[in-house]
C-alpha cells in the first residue's frame, strides 16, 4: 500500500518536471521573513524526514534508480554540471576531493551518483542540514565517506578546507541567505556549485510565498527569488564565474514573480 501510493506520487512528480503539471506559483511580496513564515504552512518535519529516510532506503537496496526531494524517480538524470567539477576538484588535488553538501538531505547527490566515485581515492562527502537529518543521516546512511553536520562551521571543522561546496535548491529557503553565502565564501573552497536557483526575469531580489499542489504534496513556504546581478555580486572578489546553465526546475511562477531557475559554477581566484 505504501509502495503504490509512492507510486503514484513519483507518476507526479515526473509529470512536473516534465512540464505537463507547472503548477507550482509564488504568491504575494513580502518585507521581512517573519512575516512570510505566518502566511505559509510550512513543512511537516517529520513526516518529510520519514519519507526522504524510506525513500533513501529504498535507493540503497537497489528498487529504485533516483531519489529526489524525497520521492522515487525510475529515470536517473545525472547532474553532469556537478560531477564535472567533482572529478575535476580530485584530479586536481591528486585523487582526493572533500566536500560540503549544504541542504543535502540524506545524501541523495552522493548516493544517486555514487557510481561516478569509485576511482576517487579520498572522498569525504560532509552532509550540513537540519538536527532531525543529521541525527537520521549518522545513525542510518552514514560511512566512512560520508556523514551529517547540523553546521556549517562544523563541517569545514571537519573538513578543514573542502574542494567543493554544493549549494542546490537550498539558499531560497534560509530566512538570511546572503548571510550563510558570506560564510560559504569566506571558507574558499576551490569550487562552489549553486544549483537550483530561482532568479527572477525582472527586478529586484524578493521574497514571497511558493505554493505546491496536491497533485505533489500540498504545503507552502517562504522562498527568495533573487535578483541575478545581485546575487552574482556577492562572489565577485574571491571567485570567478567559469559556467552558468539551466536547472531542471525550468521556469516557474508568472509576471513580476517569474523565475528562471539555473546553476551557476564558481572557482576560487586562488586555483588560477
Amino acid at each position: 500500500m505504501i509502495y503504490q501510493s509512492i507510486n503514484k506520487l513519483v507518476k507526479k512528480l515526473l509529470n512536473y518536471f516534465l512540464g505537463k503539471n507547472k503548477k507550482i506559483s509564488f504568491s504575494g511580496i513580502y518585507n521581512n521573513w517573519k512575516d512570510a513564515k505566518k502566511s505559509s504552512k510550512g513543512y511537516d518535519d517529520q513526516k518529510i524526514l520519514e519519507r526522504v529516510k524510506y525513500s533513501t532506503a529504498i535507493l540503497l537496496s537497489g528498487k529504485t534508480v533516483y531519489e529526489r526531494d524525497g520521492f522515487l524517480l525510475n529515470k536517473n538524470e545525472f547532474p553532469y554540471e556537478i560531477l564535472s567539477i567533482i572529478l575535476r576538484a580530485s584530479i586536481e588535488n591528486k585523487n582526493k576531493c572533500k566536500i560540503i553538501d549544504f541542504g543535502g538531505s540524506l545524501g541523495s547527490t552522493y548516493y544517486n551518483n555514487r557510481s561516478f566515485f569509485n576511482n576517487i581515492e579520498n572522498l569525504k562527502w560532509t552532509i550540513v542540514e537540519q538536527n532531525n537529518f543529521v541525527k537520521a543521516g549518522n545513525k542510518y546512511f552514514a560511512n566512512n565517506i560520508i556523514n551529517f553536520c547540523n553546521t556549517i562551521d562544523k563541517a569545514q571543522k571537519y573538513l578543514r578546507k573542502p574542494n567543493v561546496i554544493i549549494l542546490s535548491g537550498t539558499i531560497q529557503y534560509l530566512s538570511n541567505p546572503y548571510l550563510i553565502l558570506k560564510k560559504i565564501i569566506k571558507i574558499n573552497a576551490d569550487y562552489i556549485i549553486v544549483d537550483r536557483s530561482p532568479f527572477l526575469i525582472n527586478g529586484k531580489t524578493k521574497l514571497t510565498i511558493q505554493k505546491i499542489p496536491k497533485t505533489l504534496i500540498k504545503t507552502s513556504y517562504p522562498i527568495w527569488l533573487f535578483n541575478e546581478t545581485e546575487f552574482k555580486k556577492k562572489f565577485k572578489k574571491k571567485y570567478l564565474e567559469i559556467a552558468t546553465f539551466d536547472a531542471l526546475d525550468g521556469v516557474l511562477g508568472s509576471g513580476k514573480l517569474m523565475a528562471h531557475y539555473k546553476g551557476i559554477i564558481y572557482k576560487s581566484i586562488d586555483r588560477r
